[in-house]
């Protein structure tokens, strides 16, 4: 068994969010019933610094908590003055590293969101726009749609006027929850995915600005919540794919990675992947440098990307040049990845003996 992980703190990010117009947006999420708090037991106070503390089994024995008792068995370390500061030294040249590999990274905290409302019942949050490709977090309320009508529909959602071409782009839809009603009735649920090529981005801009379209979508009687990744025509790989499809998570195959990490392909072109990544509780992956810029989505759970941890529903951009540490996750998680995977990751002979199980 391994050593407890030791806590780290999660170092400060920068990021790219635009300023928000509109910081008055309502919440989609469904109201719940107010929760009843149950009772705090009381519990003997410990004793003052000045006190002699007893052993564990007299805490015990004297009805304290169990990680009250249990720390009285720990005895502080107080190293000498010059030890001490050596090891602070140290410490803060480590911390001074860590802070310079992260500062390329583009980390969006999820109390640092901006919603801005795009339609009735519709609101979108941008996580990151390039010169390839533009991602948005999307948030639908029960019954809600989005009309899909005119050349800037998908654009808007992104909440980006300079993105004229998203109307002529590829797009992903990943529902993170929920439901999403599509227009020929067909529904997606949480961890289904939909690739829409050019062609269909084209032709769903064929209504003008002044004739109301059907809607391209409504979310189901919980609502929704989607992730919207647009490749730009002549700038990312995936624009150039002209096949679109529907891959429903119930019916999708994971395949290993490494020992501990599974991958789930979404889209793939011209080196480029999009995949759902399950990470075991206590699976490691190796510290690693990015070809190209990688985009994560925390879906459900945490990661640890070098020193930086990334809870549920957080999101962050690394760019091409720009490393990771280890990756490790202490409870499992599953995130959603765009980039290319480096082939020094890939643990030889799993994918075979996964195959022959």
């Amino acid at each position: 068994m391994s050593p407890p992980r030791p806590n780290r703190s999660t170092l400060p990010a920068s990021t790219t969010q635009p300023a928000d117009p509109d910081r008055s947006a309502p919440s989609f999420r469904p109201e719940t019933p107010a929760m009843t708090r149950p009772a705090i037991p009381e519990t003997p106070s410990l004793p003052s610094p000045s006190a002699k503390l007893p052993d564990e089994a007299a805490g015990l024995q004297a009805g304290w908590p169990a990680d009250q008792a249990l720390a009285l068995a720990l005895t502080p370390i107080h190293p000498p003055a010059a030890a001490g500061s050596r090891l602070s030294e140290r410490l803060m040249a480590r911390v001074a590293r860590s802070a310079e590999a992260n500062r390329p990274m583009q980390t969006l905290r999820r109390e640092d969101r901006r919603w801005q409302a795009r339609a009735p019942g519709v609101r979108s949050c941008r996580q990151h726009a390039d010169e390839q490709a533009c991602t948005s977090l999307v948030e639908v309320a029960p019954g809600a749609g989005w009309p899909g009508q005119g050349c800037g529909a998908w654009a808007a959602l992104h909440g980006d006027p300079a993105a004229a071409t998203a109307g002529d782009a590829a797009h992903e839809l990943l529902v993170l929850a929920g439901e999403l009603i599509l227009d020929d009735g067909s529904a997606l649920g949480p961890q289904d995915y939909r690739f829409m090529p050019r062609a269909a981005g084209a032709s769903a801009c064929a209504a003008t600005d002044t004739a109301p379209a059907a809607l391209a979508w409504r979310s189901g009687p919980e609502g929704a919540r989607l992730l919207l990744r647009s490749s730009l025509p002549g700038r990312s790989e995936f624009a150039e794919s002209p096949d679109g499809f529907v891959q429903r998570a119930a019916e999708a195959g994971w395949a290993p990675l490494r020992r501990g990490v599974d991958i789930r392909p979404l889209q793939t072109a011209g080196g480029r992947i999009s995949m759902l990544v399950r990470v075991a509780a206590g699976a490691r992956v190796p510290a690693h440098g990015h070809d190209r810029g990688e985009e994560c989505l925390m879906v459900q759970g945490e990661l640890f990307l070098g020193d930086v941890l990334l809870r549920e529903d957080e999101y962050q951009f690394a760019p091409a040049g720009t490393a990771h540490g280890e990756l490790a996750s202490d409870a499992g998680c599953v995130l959603f990845f765009c980039g290319a995977i480096d082939p020094d990751l890939v643990e030889p002979g799993l994918a075979e003996a996964a195959a022959g199980d």
